[in-house]
């Protein structure tokens, strides 16, 4: 339950300040108000609850339990106020608190650091934790969005197609300084090849352009990695042909790298966004979905 009438709209906002930003010197920033008097709500809040609402380590404050439940509720309160914004400038209630995002997809394919950067940028006070998600796990308790490359929707989820990856093959230019451009698939045979993360889906004998991508690289990869930043590193470095999302390879201009036989194509990745149907309606993660949709097409 929340505090009782002895608490005031500013114990509340103090409250939320610390528990967005993680720390009582920077909600004191945000707010424009001295340390001691954000201290001061907090042991106010505390005493009237009669439960611990924060964990410290060191200067970085941890909402416990308790404080979780009461965040939850405070939220609700001042949104429904709608006097936040006043009280924080430009800061748009709507788009306030913690979103725990969950991703099963490599941040050099999925850069969701720099899609939701420039959302906390314009609202400080909306926290939003990102997770890299280990294939096969489940997503973590909180989590408010889930990104994946399959449909996630379990009871009380729903499932939305976002977008799709596309894959083609990349050399340096250094490389193609020492060797011979590519004509045709067959000419793999005689390149240095490199193996990322969706190579390992692609099965040998398949009559499409996977299947004799995997037949070639079956033979004697040079370099073989799980990650599409070691992928994209060995390529630029001349190390040979790899098979690299477009959108990567794109965003690394800088390489200089050079995309061959570009009428080959494998099946794209189709990537799933998903959400809890109960945080859905919750202002701050209608905001990150919409910048996700946003950020994607």
């Amino acid at each position: 339950m929340l505090p009782p009438d002895s608490t005031t709209f500013t114990h509340l906002q103090l409250f939320l300040a610390v528990a967005r930003l993680g720390s009582v010197a920077k909600a004191s920033v945000a707010l424009d108000v001295p340390k001691v008097t954000v201290l001061a709500a907090l042991r106010h809040l505390e005493r009237e609850s009669q439960v611990p609402l924060f964990k410290t380590r060191g200067r970085v404050c941890e909402l416990t339990d308790e404080g979780l439940a009461i965040e939850e509720l405070v939220t609700d309160v001042v949104t429904a106020t709608g006097n936040l914004s006043a009280a924080l400038g430009k800061q748009n209630p709507l788009q306030s608190g913690r979103v725990v995002v969950a991703s099963a997809l490599d941040e050099t394919v999925l850069p969701l650091g720099e899609w939701f950067g420039g959302l906390t940028s314009r609202c400080p006070l909306l926290v939003i934790e990102i997770r890299a998600l280990r294939h096969g796990a489940s997503p973590p308790r909180r989590t408010d969005v889930l990104f994946t490359c399959e449909p996630f929707s379990p009871r009380g989820w729903t499932s939305r197609k976002l977008m799709q990856i596309e894959y083609g093959l990349y050399g340096s230019v250094a490389y193609f300084e020492r060797r011979h451009r590519l004509e045709d698939v067959r000419d793999l045979a005689v390149h240095s090849l490199i193996a990322g993360p969706r190579s390992s889906g692609l099965a040998t004998g398949d009559s499409d352009a996977g299947g004799a991508w995997a037949t070639y690289l079956s033979r004697a990869p040079r370099l073989l990695t799980d990650s599409y930043g070691a992928a994209l590193d060995a390529v630029a470095a001349g190390g040979g042909i790899g098979l690299l999302p477009v959108s990567l390879a794109e965003r690394a201009k800088g390489h200089l790298l050079v995309r061959v036989l570009p009428d080959w194509r494998i099946p794209p990745d189709e990537v799933f966004m998903s959400y809890r149907n109960s945080s859905q309606a919750l202002p701050r993660v209608a905001a990150v979905i919409a910048n996700a949709i946003a950020n994607a097409s």
